[in-house]
C-alpha cells in the first residue's frame, strides 16, 4: 500500500496500473496480484487506509461538552486531510470509480464499511453525550444523527476532492451539516446555539452581492 500511495501523490490517480504498481513496488505483476488482488482491491483497500488513518486520529476526548466533541472530530479530519491533500485528493477520486469503495455502514466491502464506521460510531457517541446532557430531545436516535452527520461530511469532502470547492469551504459545508443535523432534534435552548453557529458560518450577504456583480 505504501507503494501505491507514493505513485498516486507523485504521479495522479490514473497512474495507478498494476503494471505501474507492480514496478514500483519492486515485484512482478502476478506477485502483486497474488498479494493484494486486482486494480479494484487495491483502490478498495487504500480508501480503507485513508478513512481508517482519520478516524485513528480522531479522539472523543470525553471531557468536552457534547458539542465540542462532535466539532473536534470534523476538525481533526480537516487536519489530516489538510496534511497529506494530494493523497486524500486521490482517495476520495478512487473511491468514486469503484463501486462501494467509499461506503457507509452495511454497504460495501466489509473493511471499507468498518473504516467508515469508525466516524459513525464517533458522531453517534456524540450524539448519545449530548442526549444525556438533554440538548436533544431524543425523538430521532443517535445512530440516525451520527449516519447523517457522516453523510453531510462525505458530500463537501468529495467536492473538495474534485476542486470544486476550497478547503475552507470544505470545513463551512462539514460544520453547517453537523448543526443542522443536530438542530433537527434540539431542545430549544441548543437550537438557539446552533442556529446562531450556522448564521455565524454563513459568507456576509454582502459579499455574495459582490461576487455577483
Amino acid at each position: 500500500m505504501h507503494a501505491a500511495r507514493t505513485l498516486i501523490v507523485r504521479d495522479g490517480f490514473d497512474a495507478l496500473t498494476t503494471r505501474r504498481l507492480a514496478d514500483e513496488a519492486g515485484i512482478t505483476a502476478p506477485t502483486l496480484y497474488n498479494l493484494i488482488g486486482d486494480k479494484n482491491e487495491i483502490i478498495r483497500q487504500l480508501v480503507s487506509d485513508g478513512v481508517g488513518r482519520v478516524g485513528s486520529r480522531a479522539t472523543l476526548g470525553e471531557d468536552l461538552p457534547p458539542l465540542a466533541i462532535a466539532e473536534g472530530i470534523i476538525e481533526t479530519a480537516l487536519c489530516v486531510v489538510a496534511e497529506d491533500e494530494a493523497y486524500y485528493r486521490a482517495v476520495v477520486i478512487a473511491s468514486d470509480r469503484v463501486p462501494g469503495a467509499f461506503a457507509a455502514a452495511g454497504d460495501g466491502p466489509a473493511s471499507v464499511a468498518n473504516a467508515a464506521q469508525i466516524s459513525i460510531d464517533m458522531m453517534t457517541a456524540a450524539c448519545r453525550a449530548a442526549n444525556g446532557a438533554r440538548l436533544l430531545e431524543g425523538h430521532v436516535a443517535a445512530e440516525t444523527l451520527g449516519l447523517q452527520i457522516f453523510i453531510g461530511f462525505r458530500g463537501p469532502f468529495r467536492d473538495w476532492a474534485n476542486q470544486l470547492i476550497s478547503v475552507g469551504e470544505f470545513r463551512r459545508r462539514a460544520l453547517r451539516g453537523l448543526y443542522m443535523a443536530l438542530a433537527v432534534d434540539a431542545a430549544p435552548q441548543f437550537r438557539d446555539i446552533l442556529r446562531a453557529k450556522i448564521i455565524e458560518l454563513e459568507p456576509p450577504f454582502h459579499a455574495g452581492l459582490e461576487e455577483a456583480a
